[in-house]
């Protein structure tokens, strides 16, 4: 039985995916299957995957009936036979022993769902990046803030997202990774994030997050407004804490204060709520 699904959604990627693909080969880990889903490609990504194919036949490739980056995704998902779905980005590579050792990590700590890592990135800037480590406390909270698990470095249980029905959500175009964090951390997952650089994460002008970087923001606002939302019918006996954010949500819409410091305040007024409440 296949251990572990890499799932990689394709669109106008001829110019990488060779590349990925064979950084994925190349693991010290063997027992996958690539799964390769493009999302209507005009260029020649297909031909590029189908002579992969060729060589090695752990690679399926699915056609997405529309251009639709989340649907490419969920078709991914619906044909991964791993117990762990491994995330990537056409244009990205792996470290040699990165799918190993997520592996090792998530067979010895059956408790975690998620396990991501850290990062380098290549091309146009050249740097570290190190966002959290660990076992991460309040995923939910933290998510009110900004998105620290890096997707393309993620390694997900497939028996967490069966059990509890997460998918993609299509309305999502440029921060659908934002928003699945958000329905997994909302559904219990726990998250680790290996403190090591397992991944190289290619940055070019062409690519989503910088195209559409102002689509890809007001998607994380709206998905973050949500959330908040979620927290308050959760927290609702937390009558001043409800209340501060509504007052903070109005002096928002008067233009005093951006809505990046109502979530922060956000997170910080239930953090310390929560912490407060274990004590007692």
């Amino acid at each position: 039985m296949v251990k572990v699904s890499v799932v990689i959604p394709t669109y106008n990627g001829g110019k990488y995916v060779r590349e990925c693909v064979s950084s994925i080969l190349s693991q010290t880990f063997s027992n996958l299957e690539i799964v390769i889903v493009d999302d209507q490609s005009t260029d020649d990504t297909v031909k590029v995957v189908r002579d992969i194919q060729t060589h090695d036949d752990r690679i399926t490739l699915y056609i997405n009936s529309c251009h639709n980056h989340s649907m490419a995704l969920n078709l991914g998902l619906q044909h991964a036979d791993g117990d762990y779905i491994a995330r990537i980005d056409q244009d990205d590579i792996m470290v040699t022993t990165r799918l190993m050792e997520q592996v090792n990590y998530m067979e010895q700590h059956k408790d975690v769902d998620v396990c991501c890592s850290w990062f380098s990135t290549f091309g146009d800037i050249n740097q570290n990046v190190e966002l959290a480590k660990g076992d991460i406390d309040y995923p939910e909270y933290q998510l009110l803030i900004t998105n620290i698990f890096p997707n393309p470095t993620a390694m997900i249980r497939k028996k967490f997202l069966e059990l509890n029905n997460i998918k993609y959500d299509c309305q999502y175009q440029y921060a659908e990774d934002y928003a699945f964090w958000i329905e997994c951390a909302l559904s219990g997952a726990k998250f680790h994030i290996i403190p090591r650089f397992l991944q190289r994460y290619r940055i070019h002008n062409t690519q989503n997050s910088i195209v559409h970087s102002k689509e890809q923001y007001y998607e994380t606002v709206k998905m973050r407004t949500c959330l908040i939302n979620v927290l308050q019918e959760r927290h609702k006996s937390w009558s001043d804490v409800t209340r501060l954010i509504e007052i903070l949500w109005d002096i928002s819409r008067r233009g005093k204060i951006c809505t990046e410091t109502v979530f922060r305040i956000a997170n910080e007024l239930y953090i310390n709520s929560l912490k407060q409440s274990v004590k007692i």
